[in-house]
């Protein structure tokens, strides 16, 4: 199949559908749908189009294979950093026996999700966050919500983790990084999709790091950015992608690099 029907493809459905064409990872993209054109017995990206545009299922398949799986534990580490610091900070002003609740929304494989879980422990231990904490990891992929369960993962999700860390965390068996259980004890997974489903609620921190901002076009941006307000509690802080900014009047300030806090309704 040539590249070019596929770039067609996309530049022709991506709008339709509330995501912008902007650059992004074709090659990965462009083998999982050529692997779901086959699935179909669909041999043409023309053929392919003509049914994206009539069937409102496989519009709904083919979302899913936009959407972010892969991500890695600590992805740009010098972000999490800060997140530890400005947490430490904005918390220390809370009552200690409140519980501080999370969303990790488009948790992919359980690796961001995991990494503020192995955080917020390196806070405790640091005498640095003294509240309880839990965290909520959704994603709408059942499969990479079962990868995020049976926590196991390759290298490349592991080779951003501090040395320290991924000794404390990780055992390695037959090129595979095995995830202690105790990782997840103060975490739940649960399906959900964020453009489609009701917003949980209240939350403390919404982490928001697969890419919605990067590739949604502005008012589906501004929309779901209006509900994830609306579920934060006051302060609450909202931690996207490296490359990604929030809209202007959407109630958000920005503290640092990707790093956000509600601001007053």
């Amino acid at each position: 199949m040539k590249h070019e029907g596929f770039e067609r493809l996309i530049r022709e459905i991506l709008p339709g559908m509330g995501y912008m064409y902007r650059p992004m990872n074709r090659r990965n993209i462009r083998r999982k749908v050529a692997r779901r054109m086959e699935e179909k017995g669909i041999h043409e990206w023309d053929n392919y189009l003509d049914l994206l545009k009539k069937d409102r299922a496989e519009r709904t398949a083919f979302e899913q294979i936009l959407r972010v799986t892969i991500t890695r534990f600590f992805r740009n580490a010098g972000m999490w950093e800060e997140l530890g610091n400005l947490t430490a900070r904005i918390w220390a002003l809370q009552p200690v026996d409140r519980v501080i609740s999370v969303w990790s929304a488009g948790c992919a494989g359980g690796e961001e999700t995991y990494s503020l879980a192995m955080l917020f422990e390196q806070l405790t231990s640091d005498g640095k966050l003294s509240q309880d904490w839990e965290i909520l990891g959704t994603d709408s992929d059942t499969n990479s919500l079962k990868r995020a369960s049976q926590m196991i993962y390759r290298w490349g999700s592991v080779r951003e983790i501090p040395g320290q860390l991924r000794e404390r965390w990780f055992a390695e068996k037959d090129d595979s990084w095995i995830l202690d259980p105790s990782a997840g004890q103060n975490i739940t997974f649960q399906q959900h999709d964020i453009l489609n489903d009701p917003a949980p609620d209240s939350f403390n921190m919404i982490l928001l790091r697969n890419n919605i901002l990067t590739y949604n076009t502005e008012p589906v941006q501004r929309a779901l950015l209006s509900g994830l307000q609306k579920c934060m509690e006051p302060k609450g802080l909202l931690f996207i992608g490296r490359k990604e900014t929030v809209p202007e009047d959407t109630g958000f300030e920005m503290l640092s690099d990707s790093i956000y806090c509600k601001t007053d309704d």
